[in-house]
């Protein structure tokens, strides 16, 4: 197979697959996925996802290693460090999945500053019962974790325990990526994707 296959859900009915070229995994076991995938000519996204931790991170570089900034289109807020509070990964036949939880928190390149964003949909996504109590709970507590770790202005370093940024590998294409719905990856339901962390 020359491609890892991720699959993000969206609650309450989106899948999102990305078939990841194996050229620019950098590092995958049973507590990391590690990759870099080349997302137009000039800029390459490192995503950071982890078996422990309810997180995971995206942080764009240019071609010479350099942070890429976004802007918040809504907030205004400048950043380049793009935290998805989701449950930790599983791997189920050779196929990655999570669940994003809704919340993020943005990060800016020196990591002074820092935003949460879609609190709102969080909490009104559990309300409609899209999230159990469990994953409720740790995404909460995984969001206070992250900031902590931002706050103490050890983000870079945390990642880079677990992969250096200096090892970025540009070979990597964009993934392929289609969407489809819950009803087609049936392990991603509530009840059953709790069994898997």
């Amino acid at each position: 197979m020359d491609n890892l296959i991720f699959h993000n859900f969206h609650p309450p009915d989106e899948v999102r697959t990305f078939h990841i070229p194996k050229v620019g995994i950098k590092r995958f076991d049973d507590q990391y996925l590690v990759y870099d995938v080349l997302v137009d000519k000039q800029t390459i996204l490192r995503h950071y996802s982890f078996k422990k931790h309810w997180f995971e991170i995206n942080i764009s570089f240019d071609l010479d290693g350099g942070f890429v900034q976004e802007e918040d289109k809504i907030t205004k807020f400048v950043w380049s460090y793009n935290c998805d509070i989701c449950t930790p990964f599983f791997v189920v036949n050779g196929q990655v999945y999570n669940v994003d939880l809704m919340l993020d928190v943005l990060v800016t390149s020196d990591e002074s500053g820092y935003l949460i964003k879609d609190e709102d949909e969080f909490v009104e996504g559990y309300g409609l019962n899209w999230i159990s109590e469990y994953e409720r709970y740790w995404a909460v507590e995984s969001c206070d974790k992250l900031v902590s770790i931002i706050r103490e202005n050890r983000l870079r370093s945390f990642l880079e325990e677990v992969y250096p940024f200096r090892d970025l590998n540009q070979a990597g294409i964009q993934p392929l990526f289609k969407k489809s719905r819950l009803k087609n990856h049936l392990i991603l339901e509530k009840k059953r994707r709790a069994s898997f962390y």
